[in-house]
C-alpha cells in the first residue's frame, strides 16, 4: 500500500536507512541527489522501490512497480484523468511532474499514464491563491530549496538576469523578479536560497512583503541574527529585509539549521 506522507508498505518516512538494507540488502543503484548536497538515492530495480536519503534517513520514496497502490486505487500505469479524479488539481512542477504537497504525493508522468509515485511528508497547499504559500527552509509555491538548476530552467525557462552573490562565492542570483516576483540563488547547480519580492506570496502565519517588522516579531519572537536592514531565523529557515519605514521589502528562504 503507497499511504501519503506516510511510507510504502512496512517501509516508512523517517525509518533509518539501517532497517531498509536488513530487510532488501544492499541496493544496486547510489547516486547523490539532484535535491540536496547532504542527500543520496537508492534503487532496488527488483522491488521497483527507491529511497531518498538525508544523513540516512529515509526523507523520501519512490515507486516504479505496478504492485503498490495508494487506498484510492492509484498504481503505475494509471492515465493521468484517473489520477486528477482521485485527487484533484494538483501543483504542476514541471512539463511531466505534479504534486499533492497536502496528500505527501506526487506524480511523474510518461505518455499520459504514471511512471512513478513519489511519497513525501504532507504539508499544506493555499489552494485558494494557487499555492502562493511560503514554507520556511522548503519551498515558495512550487519552487522548492535543493530542486536542480536545470529544473528551474525547465520550468521558468531563462532568468531576466544572472548576478553573482555578494560575500557567497560560487552562488549566482537568477532574477524572475517581472515573471515570479521572485530571485533564486544558485549553488553548484542547485537551488540554495529563495528570495520573495511579491506581496502575493505568503507564510503560513500570514507575514508578507509589506508586512510590518512587529508583525514578523510577534509571529517568530526576536531575530536570531541581524545586520544591514536584515533579520535572519537560521533555525526555521527564514530572513526577512526591511526598508526604512520597518516594513518587510523581501523575504528569503534558506535551508534551515539545526
Amino acid at each position: 500500500m503507497v499511504q501519503g506522507g506516510v511510507g510504502v508498505g512496512e517501509f516508512r518516512l523517517g525509518m533509518p536507512f539501517a532497517r531498509i538494507q536488513r530487510a532488501l540488502g544492499s541496493p544496486p543503484v547510489v547516486r547523490p541527489s539532484e535535491y540536496s548536497q547532504d542527500a543520496r538515492f537508492v534503487y532496488y530495480r527488483r522491488y521497483g522501490l527507491g529511497f531518498l536519503l538525508k544523513r540516512e534517513v529515509v526523507t523520501g520514496i519512490m515507486v516504479q512497480s505496478p504492485l503498490f497502490q495508494t487506498p484510492e486505487g492509484i498504481a503505475v500505469g494509471a492515465i493521468r484523468r484517473t489520477v486528477q479524479h482521485a485527487y484533484g488539481s494538483p501543483q504542476t512542477l514541471g512539463p511531466h511532474d505534479v504534486a499533492y504537497p497536502e496528500r505527501g504525493l506526487s506524480f511523474t508522468y510518461h505518455a499520459g499514464r504514471v511512471a512513478r509515485i513519489y511519497v513525501v511528508d504532507r504539508e499544506k497547499r493555499d489552494l485558494a491563491s494557487g499555492d502562493r504559500r511560503i514554507v520556511p527552509g522548503v519551498r515558495v509555491g512550487g519552487m522548492h530549496l535543493g530542486r536542480s538548476a536545470r529544473i528551474v530552467l525547465a520550468q521558468w525557462g531563462q532568468p531576466q538576469k544572472k548576478s553573482p552573490v555578494a560575500g557567497q562565492r560560487g552562488a549566482t542570483l537568477w532574477s524572475y523578479l517581472h515573471s515570479k516576483g521572485m530571485m533564486v540563488v544558485v549553488r553548484r547547480g542547485v537551488v540554495a536560497g529563495l528570495i520573495v519580492v511579491s506581496p502575493e506570496f505568503r507564510t503560513p502565519e500570514g507575514v508578507h512583503v509589506g508586512s510590518s517588522r512587529a508583525d514578523v516579531v510577534a509571529c517568530y519572537g526576536a531575530p536570531q541574527r541581524g545586520s544591514d536592514g536584515m533579520e535572519t531565523y537560521p533555525r526555521r529557515g527564514l530572513g526577512f529585509v526591511y526598508d526604512q519605514s520597518r516594513a518587510v521589502q523581501e523575504i528569503f528562504v534558506l535551508e534551515a539549521s539545526r
